[in-house]
């Protein structure tokens, strides 16, 4: 009787963990399809629906400029806060900075004010990256290295699952709502976050692992610094050329939609019903084709598979262009090339360039 007893103990102990670790996951997974998917979905189709009926857009090379200068100010201020806050308030303040804002752009659109188009599209990179930091800052607070390894890629598919839900429903909310009020389902997705932030930290705690210094990054010397090493160098410029790739295929992809769609509702349903798909392929991609290609073509198929993808989306569009070929073809290629881009940059290329930091000493990375 006790050795059976002293058995069953340690698997009841085993068992309890996981299901505590698999409720944490699941809350987890609930806070990146809210703070992660919903604005991923429904900022985006507002911003960037009013920004072209406003603007045209044409203008998008100025907005990619305004968020070139807000984005590092944003995240300079939210480093900055991380020093001064302790995590319940640096999250509480972060949401509540978030809700704030997308009200405030509603009033604004409903009480005529200047630029709030042009600012809304600014605000989604923004809203974008800052969602990021909170979503991985708290799974990072509360789980441990070998938990995330487990668990984080279940976390991350609750927002391409959002993109999917919230992106299939748009045109349908489209039939009550106008484009601007998609703001404050954002802001809803925002609060539910914030309510489900308040939950996870009243039940769980942040795990403060001691993580112990490698020893060849600590004991070696200083040594050059970073930017004095070619493979420093070109991280860079793959990081430079990949960005002016990325801008090109989303500048054109918007003025092919705004061709299209010239009336904003239809823009929005469009762009609403774009990011549905483009939750599922990402989804895909990330869940399955990503590391069958780095299994078999290792991280120098990773690094081409998205620019030789592009560069042959770009050569047929040309080709399509050049022999006046019909505007549907033209229009399927463009959004062709924005769907390759997309469902690759965030999946493949993405996971492929983190590998490349593992060869530079951890004080470099």
């Amino acid at each position: 009787g006790d050795g059976s007893e002293s058995g069953r103990r340690p698997r009841l102990i085993m068992a309890a963990r996981w299901s505590a670790e698999a409720r944490l996951t699941l809350l987890l997974f609930g806070f990146s399809f809210l703070v992660s998917g919903v604005p991923r979905v429904y900022t985006q189709t507002a911003a960037h629906t009013l920004f072209i009926a406003a603007y045209g857009a044409a203008a998008m090379p100025w907005a990619y400029l305004a968020e070139a200068l807000c984005v590092p100010l944003a995240g300079a201020l939210y480093i900055a806060a991380t020093h001064r806050y302790s995590l319940r308030a640096l999250l509480v303040g972060t949401l509540g900075a978030q809700i704030a804002v997308l009200l405030l752009l509603r009033g604004g659109l409903a009480l005529g004010w200047p630029l709030v188009a042009g600012a809304s599209i600014v605000w989604f990179e923004v809203e974008f990256v800052l969602s990021s930091l909170l979503l991985w800052g708290l799974a990072g607070q509360l789980m441990t290295l070998r938990q995330g390894k487990r668990r984080f890629g279940a976390i991350s598919a609750g927002e391409p699952v959002a993109v999917i839900v919230c992106g299939l429903a748009t045109p349908a909310l489209l039939q009550w709502l106008a484009p601007a009020d998609l703001f404050l389902l954002s802001a809803l997705g925002a609060a539910l976050g914030l309510a489900l932030v308040l939950h996870l930290l009243r039940h769980h705690h942040p795990v403060n692992e001691v993580i112990e210094p490698a020893p060849d990054d600590e004991s070696r010397p200083a040594g050059p610094a970073w930017w004095h090493g070619r493979y420093a160098a070109c991280l860079i410029v793959l990081v430079a050329v990949g960005q002016m790739a990325y801008f090109f295929v989303d500048n054109a992809f918007y003025l092919e939609a705004g061709r299209r769609h010239p009336e904003a509702e239809a823009l929005a349903a469009f762009l609403g019903l774009y990011s549905a798909v483009m939750g599922g392929i990402s989804l895909v991609c990330g869940a399955v084709v990503s590391p069958w290609l780095l299994r078999r073509f290792g991280v120098r198929g990773g690094l081409l598979a998205l620019p030789l993808l592009l560069v042959a989306g770009a050569l047929a569009t040309l080709g399509a262009d050049a022999f006046d070929g019909p505007a549907e073809l033209l229009f399927l290629l463009v959004v062709g090339n924005k769907v390759i881009d997309q469902s690759l940059r965030y999946t493949l290329d993405k996971t492929t360039f983190v590998t490349l930091l593992q060869p530079l000493p951890g004080r470099h990375r």
